[in-house]
């Protein structure tokens, strides 16, 4: 009789220890889901977006949800089209502005209606003087949000003159056209491996005077860069013969 009962023990002891364990393995592992969610929710979101500004664009990154709605908005909706962006400026295009020497904070930069006046400014400011533009923000008051994510699709670029092979002379005309699905933000131009001239001109055609007597008489190559502000590029290039006399 006392053996049935220490066997009944024994069996049900083992039941509520497995039971247990489960809970407590249960509990753990859905507080290890809850934090993971919660941190992926919290700093797993990041969105790019593209600005233009006049005759040329950048790119920023942000991960404050408040700021992806509004840009978002400000590309969505034509009535919000006037605001603009404000950021803080870190030294180094990073990959989220490989064009410039410069990128925003990713979280310190909002769409605004009105800044400050000293942070207003072209892209090309800002290149020349570095994160010390404006106490380190830029706020162009002509930027507009053109783009939303990732740009991966290159421009194009078609040199219409001079021809291949043509004997050149003086002053030429390299006409180029150019296209982009969002926007080419510069060309270069180079005369063999040299960059002669940065070109934000897109009318069209885009039109460089070139000094050939620059260079010395024989083969030369012209190569026209187009370039967006997510890095995309695509070159194309003409041999020519300077014969100055």
């Amino acid at each position: 009789m006392d053996h049935s009962t220490t066997q009944k023990v024994k069996v049900s002891v083992i039941p509520i220890l497995i039971i247990a364990a489960g809970l407590i393995g249960f509990a753990v592992v859905g507080s290890m889901i809850a934090r993971i969610i919660d941190e992926d929710q919290t700093g797993g979101v990041s969105q790019f977006f593209t600005v233009r500004v006049n005759n040329t664009a950048y790119q920023f990154i942000t991960t404050n949800p408040q700021m992806i709605a509004d840009a978002t908005a400000a590309y969505q909706d034509p009535a919000r089209h006037v605001l603009h962006p404000n950021g803080r400026l870190i030294a180094g295009g990073a990959p989220d502005n490989p064009l410039w020497t410069w990128h925003y904070d990713a979280n310190d930069v909002s769409m605004s209606q009105l800044s400050m006046e000293l942070c207003d400014g072209s892209v090309q400011d800002v290149e020349q003087a570095g994160i010390v533009f404006d106490n380190g923000r830029f706020c162009p008051w002509d930027g507009r949000i053109i783009w939303v994510g990732v740009d991966a699709v290159s421009p194009t670029v078609s040199i219409t003159a001079p021809t291949a092979n043509a004997r050149v002379s003086g002053i030429v005309s390299v006409t180029f056209t150019e296209t982009d699905n969002v926007f080419v933000a510069r060309t270069e131009i180079f005369i063999d491996s040299a960059k002669v001239a940065t070109v934000y001109d897109h009318s069209y055609p885009v039109i460089y005077r070139w000094d050939s007597t620059t260079v010395a008489n024989g083969s030369h190559i012209i190569t026209v860069k187009a370039l967006d502000a997510a890095g995309n590029s695509r070159t194309q290039a003409v041999p020519v013969t300077v014969a100055n006399g």
